[in-house]
């Protein structure tokens, strides 16, 4: 099981931070980028499971409510109960000072 949940974790990850990450048209990365830029946010974080919502409404809450869909799948297609990743989340830190940005994709507890 513990591999399976890893496989899933991983192909979320690779495909989030990919260029294949498209929402309705639009690197979904630039456009939680973006959402950040006005109120001088250095992280966003979205819950890929059920009950807890980190974002309220807006462009990304529809785009958290995509990802946890998304991460259901990777987990059906693992054949992984949706109950065995009790806590995920995907992090997003942007550092303004450099053109670097890091993401922190799965926390599964």
């Amino acid at each position: 099981m513990n591999g399976r949940l890893k496989s899933a974790a991983h192909n979320f990850a690779h495909w989030l931070s990919s260029r294949n990450n498209d929402w309705y048209g639009y690197w979904a990365l630039g456009i939680i980028l973006a959402s950040t830029r006005g109120g001088n946010i250095a992280n966003v974080e979205f819950s890929l499971t059920r009950g807890v919502r980190r974002q309220n409404g807006g462009v990304l809450g529809v785009l958290e409510e995509d990802y946890r869909r998304f991460f259901a799948a990777q987990l059906e297609k693992q054949s992984v109960p949706p109950e065995s990743a009790s806590d995920a989340a995907a992090v997003f830190s942007f550092d303004r000072s450099r053109t670097a940005m890091r993401v922190h994709v799965v926390n599964s507890r």
